[in-house]
């Protein structure tokens, strides 16, 4: 069967011919111990995952459940996110309206993603329980294609990675989204906040601030550096975002927008929102680094790419008590200069 289906590639160079296939299951979650949703052997390409999770599940539990993804013989997961979060819900919530490119959400805790992940040789994609999560069902759906042997030639992997910080450092180098070192290609991301510091009536202090290191021959030269104007600019609002109804189109969005009193009448707000790079592509030729401005508040995100393996080793992920919003955490990583090597 020919697949070529052009831009819902993410911009990857896969086989014309494959052979739909799928593994579908429900599994009872134990603490500590990975579930596994899917072990396969390649050439192929994940094109769809499906999951539906417990309706009665707290925001704490929701996080405790641990996405973990493998290609061919690596040592260290390409996908390290909390379930929800890595199909954009955030805060531990279950459902919010979301229609983007890449992930979609219904009610009744279903959520979808599109992104394609191709593998030479092998897949593995488990679920990781925190104590909170045991005894928790999951049911899924993956749908993806097998290749003949040796039609795949594209290189680069999937990666997905969680952080989360709480409370950041306001007017400082700003919350860090993404630091990778390699070639490859930045999708984009999902990013939440919960105000906290009422400094301001918004969340930020800046916006987006994006490092590429490239070759020296790069068109641009070796380093370059992309600026946003304001945090909500980003996601495609405008005027402070505070009056923003929440919303979902193909590449950005703020689906999630709510406000809640606390303290002498503060009204503090929680967002969601999303951005994905696909007409205005990002590629890397050695690293990039992307931070959002903040302020003292308590923000995750959820960041997507492409590279070549090996990757950078991840960050580890809070403890499985601070992963839930409103818990304090602390950036626990040491940022390092572009254009360093893997280790």
């Amino acid at each position: 069967m020919n697949t070529s289906r052009g831009p819902l590639d993410a911009g990857l160079t896969l086989p014309d011919r494959a052979t739909p296939s799928r593994t579908l299951g429900t599994i009872k979650l134990e603490a500590r111990k990975p579930s596994i949703l899917a072990n396969l052997e390649g050439p192929g390409c994940i094109r769809r995952i499906w999951i539906a999770m417990s309706r009665d599940a707290s925001p704490e539990v929701l996080r405790q459940m641990i996405l973990k993804v493998w290609w061919d013989d690596a040592e260290q997961p390409a996908v390290e996110a909390p379930l929800p979060d890595f199909f954009g819900l955030l805060h531990g919530l279950q459902h919010y309206p979301l229609n983007s490119r890449y992930l979609m959400s219904q009610s009744q805790t279903g959520a979808t993603s599109l992104f394609p992940m191709p593998f030479s040789q092998r897949a593995r994609v488990e679920l990781e329980a925190g104590p909170a999560a045991e005894g928790q069902f999951v049911t899924w759906h993956l749908d993806w294609h097998r290749y003949r042997t040796g039609a795949l030639q594209e290189t680069f992997r999937f990666h997905a990675q969680f952080r989360r910080e709480f409370p950041c450092k306001a007017f400082g180098p700003g919350y860090l989204i993404l630091d990778a070192v390699g070639r490859g290609r930045f999708l984009g991301f999902v990013y939440g906040v919960r105000l906290y510091d009422d400094r301001s009536r918004w969340s930020h202090a800046g916006a987006e601030n994006i490092y590429l290191a490239n070759d020296a021959d790069a068109p641009g030269g070796a380093f370059s550096h992309l600026r946003g104007s304001g945090g909500e600019d980003t996601f495609g609002a405008a005027y402070g975002g505070v009056l923003h109804s929440p919303s979902t189109h193909l590449d950005q969005g703020i689906p999630y927008y709510v406000h809640e009193d606390s303290g002498p009448a503060l009204a503090r707000h929680r967002l969601a929102a999303y951005r994905f790079f696909t007409h205005d592509s990002i590629t890397f030729d050695r690293a990039i680094q992307v931070h959002f401005g903040c302020m003292a508040n308590d923000i995750c995100s959820t960041a997507y790419w492409y590279q070549d393996p090996p990757h950078r080793p991840f960050t580890s992920l809070p403890p499985w008590g601070a992963l839930a919003a409103g818990t304090e955490t602390a950036r626990t990583d040491d940022l390092k200069l572009l254009g360093g090597t893997p280790t």
